[in-house]
């Protein structure tokens, strides 16, 4: 099967912030003020080279051929091909365990995350944070989610000691939920009154907030909303349906051959899969490949001609996810990278190779699906809701 998907709405907790960010630097709380000087400082001296990357997991990488043109003249850049040739029994088993969790077998998955930007265009600062943003339960009726938020926002803003304060004072309520079964989509939010009191009304909540934040609210959209619609609107800042990301990886990408390997002491089936970059990009929450136009963008060193030429090269490039089955060919362990490794290979100009080192783009994902079919694998429709209009924020 595939699932039909279509986005409509973006980054929407990426945009939440962006506005905490510039409100608290026009009103001078919340550390924006050196937040934004920051910034400022980092852009006068840019770095020559990139930051050491930060790894979250021991598997040694697979080598991949990627195919550029370096040979000068040619194009600043070009889209990234991933040279693996196909599998067709890998693509069979692949196929089948996505089929499997998607229809028939119940699954608890977990979201792990590595991120750092030495000048973030959306956040104005420089940004790192590692951890868990999201887990929760996915079955053949639906699916839910918490994500807890505390250690990124206090990695975010945790160097302000008013920030630092609020968030350690509200440290129960750092976390939304969200909900998606046949009745509709469901988030409760209180992670959202804290940001409302730490940046926009100290001490207090939105109105328009309160009904999110205490309790639950369903998204009434037309077309309707999604599971990932529901995960952003509630301050995920990536947002991720692990349902889309298997109908990708399963339908939407080409296997190569299977090999053997331990994870954490276990024996497991590794396969590489290449699939369209922008299709994981947006997936994973990021947006769309504008996201890496952006960012050079934010620099003020390129034309554009050359930004246009990137997002298109963006556009069509590939991406290599790595993928773990376990003994009962079901999909263990999803990988991938969306950092400056996903865009290096198009680049052929040293300007813009230059510009990405000091960028320091790294996003490092690791999902893991475990307690397959277990009886606790449950997702209910909420018994007291607000009903929520969407098209009252213009969607």
């Amino acid at each position: 099967m595939a699932m039909v998907v279509s986005r409509r709405w973006g980054r929407v907790a990426a945009l939440a912030l962006a506005l905490v960010v510039a409100v608290a630097a026009c009103s001078g709380g919340g550390g924006g003020e050196s937040a934004a000087t920051s910034a400022q400082d980092s852009t006068s001296a840019p770095s020559t080279s990139a930051p050491a990357p930060t790894s979250t997991t021991s598997i040694a990488p697979t080598t991949v051929v990627v195919t550029t043109t370096t040979e000068p003249p040619g194009p600043a850049v070009e889209p990234v091909v991933i040279d693996l040739e196909a599998d067709p029994a890998a693509q069979t088993l692949l196929s089948d365990s996505a089929a499997q969790l998607l229809d028939s077998v119940s699954f608890h998955f977990r979201k792990d995350i590595t991120y750092a930007s030495a000048f973030d265009p959306t956040f104005l600062i420089p940004v790192s944070m590692e951890g868990t943003v999201a887990e929760g339960v996915v079955t053949p009726k639906g699916a839910s989610v918490r994500g807890d938020e505390g250690e990124l926002l206090l990695q975010t803003f945790g160097d302000d000691p008013q920030s630092s304060a609020v968030l350690q004072s509200r440290s129960e309520d750092l976390y939304y939920e969200a909900i998606d079964t046949a009745d509709g989509v469901f988030v409760h939010a209180p992670v959202i009154g804290v940001l409302d009191e730490m940046f926009l009304a100290p001490s207090s909540v939105k109105a328009s907030d309160r009904p999110l934040v205490e309790g639950w609210v369903r998204l009434d959209a037309s077309p309707p909303a999604f599971l990932f619609d529901a995960m952003g609107f509630g301050g995920d800042p990536f947002p991720t349906d692990p349902r889309e990301l298997l109908d990708l990886i399963g339908f939407g990408g080409t296997a190569g051959s299977p090999t053997s390997d331990e994870v954490e002491g276990r024996s497991l089936t590794r396969v590489e899969v290449v699939v369209p970059l922008a299709d994981l990009v947006e997936i994973n929450g990021d947006g769309d490949v504008s996201t890496y136009v952006d960012a050079f963008d934010s620099l003020g060193a390129f034309s554009v001609d050359t930004l246009d030429a990137l997002g298109r090269a963006l556009l069509g490039s590939d991406a290599l996810v790595t993928v773990w089955f376990d003994e009962d060919d079901l999909i263990n362990r999803i990988e991938y990278d969306l950092g400056a490794d996903a865009v290096a290979p198009a680049l052929n100009n040293p300007d813009l190779i230059d510009a990405l080192d000091f960028l320091g783009l790294e996003e490092h994902i690791v999902f893991t699906l475990d307690r397959f079919g277990d009886p606790g694998n449950t997702v209910e429709t909420p018994s007291d809701f607000t009903p929520f209009d969407m098209s009252t924020l213009g969607f």
